[in-house]
C-alpha cells in the first residue's frame, strides 16, 4: 500500500522532483525520521520492482536525483488523470454558453474519461486534495455542457448532462 500511495502521488505530480525529506512527511508522518527513510526506500525498491527490474530501464518511469525523486514527464504511460486535465485546458477561459464545437468536444472528452473518484479507498490527505479537484473539474465541464445544450437547444444532450451532475 505504501509503494502504491508513493507512486500514485508522484505520477500525480508527474515532471516534478518531489524531496526525499517532503515524501517522508507527507506519507510517514506519523514515524520517525528513520523509519520514514527506510520505509521511502523498501516502497521505492518495490516501485522498480515492478517499472524497471532491469538496470537498463533505471529512471524510465522513477527518476532519483539524490535527495529528488520524480515521475518523468517523458516516462511512455498514458495517465487518465493527465489526458482529463489536458482535455479541459484549452475551455477553461472561454465563456459560458454556446461552446466552438470543437471546445464542446474537448469536455465531452474529458467527461468520459472521468470513471469516479480519484484513488478510491484511499484516505490520505494528499489524496483527499487532488479527489475533490478533479470532481469539481468534472462537475464544472459538467455545467459547460449542460450549458452549451441548452442555449443550442439539444434538450436531450442537456438532460444527460443534468443528470451526470446530479
Amino acid at each position: 500500500r505504501n509503494a502504491r500511495s508513493l507512486f500514485a502521488y508522484l505520477v500525480l505530480h508527474r515532471g516534478r522532483s518531489m524531496h526525499r525529506d517532503v515524501l517522508c512527511g507527507l506519507l510517514w508522518g506519523e514515524q520517525t525520521d528513520a523509519e520514514a527513510r527506510k520505509a521511502l526506500r523498501t516502497a521505492l525498491w518495490r516501485i522498480r520492482s515492478v517499472l524497471e527490474p532491469d538496470a537498463d530501464s533505471r529512471g524510465v518511469y522513477l527518476r532519483v536525483d539524490g535527495p529528488q525523486i520524480s515521475f518523468p514527464d517523458e516516462a511512455p504511460a498514458w495517465v487518465d488523470v493527465a489526458a482529463f486535465e489536458a482535455a479541459l485546458s484549452t475551455t477553461r477561459l472561454l465563456p459560458a454558453g454556446v461552446l466552438p464545437e470543437g471546445e464542446a468536444d474537448g469536455i465531452r472528452q474529458a467527461v468520459a474519461l472521468y470513471r469516479g473518484d480519484l484513488l478510491d479507498g484511499f484516505y490520505e490527505d494528499w489524496c483527499c486534495v487532488h479527489r475533490e479537484r478533479l470532481r469539481l473539474s468534472y462537475l464544472t465541464a459538467l455545467e459547460r455542457l449542460l450549458a452549451h445544450h441548452r442555449d443550442r437547444g439539444e434538450w436531450l444532450a442537456a438532460v444527460s448532462a443534468a443528470r451526470a451532475i446530479l
